[in-house]
């Protein structure tokens, strides 16, 4: 998102990364400001509820931010799972410059990826059978019907590569190349430029092989048909 979207302006260090689920959160309110909290506490400082779990040298309270903006998942599956809770966290966080507001993926973030067609009009509808109680169980069923998991999972895959096979062990190295190489807009003289991304970080004896293979995959991907970057189409997407 944040590389199709450049001008939103966001970074990665824009964003905390809270590390569990809706239920934790849940509790380390009502630890914090008590059992009753969602009844008679109407001014929940959620930055210093998560900057305090966090162990941060420095407290944050929302008074710091412009708007906060919580996004997490269902996880119906989770035992700590209650109706009630996701009630509660709706009804109190409804404004993100207050409080903040709450987004929910039903069933988990990987629902964006859970689409059998492009437009695909039944996906507002499609909802998940509750025995589906783990959350690798839905996460192999959105990988046997996604259309477009392999378009969204490219990145990572050359990523994967440049890592595994092709020992580019610096992370900066790696990621500069790999943007590189998913910048390439068109199919003229592909091999000449992926030898000029990758003859500096792969070594002579393994770079015909890349060249080879990521030019096998690119083509495979079809955007350069369109005279595009992988970026430029998958904004389209």
């Amino acid at each position: 998102m944040i590389a199709c979207f450049p001008e939103l302006d966001i970074k990665m260090d824009d964003i905390w990364i809270y590390g569990t689920n809706i239920y934790m959160l849940y509790e380390d309110i009502k630890n914090e400001y008590g059992c009753d909290w969602v009844k008679y506490n109407d001014d929940i400082d959620l930055p210093y509820v998560i900057s305090k779990k966090k162990n941060m040298k420095e407290l944050r309270y929302k008074e710091d931010f412009i708007n906060i903006i919580l996004v997490f998942d269902y996880e119906r599956h989770d035992p700590r799972f209650s109706v009630q809770k996701i009630e509660d966290m709706q009804k109190i966080f409804i404004d993100v410059t207050d409080m903040g507001k709450l987004y929910i993926n039903y069933p988990m973030i990987e629902s964006y990826q859970n689409f059998k067609s492009l437009p695909d009009n039944e996906f507002i509808n499609r909802k998940i059978l509750e025995t589906l109680q783990r959350g690798a169980e839905y996460k192999r069923l959105v990988q046997n019907e996604s259309m477009i998991q392999n378009l969204i999972g490219f990145k990572h895959k050359i990523e994967d590569t440049l890592h595994k096979s092709f020992h580019i062990l610096d992370d900066k190295i790696r990621m500069e190349c790999c943007d590189r190489i998913l910048n390439i807009s068109d199919d003229k003289n592909l091999l000449e430029k992926l030898h000029e991304v990758l003859e500096s970080v792969i070594c002579e004896d393994e770079l015909q092989t890349a060249k080879y293979q990521y030019k096998h995959w690119i083509m495979n991907m079809n955007y350069l048909n369109k005279k595009m970057s992988y970026w430029g189409y998958m904004r389209e997407i």
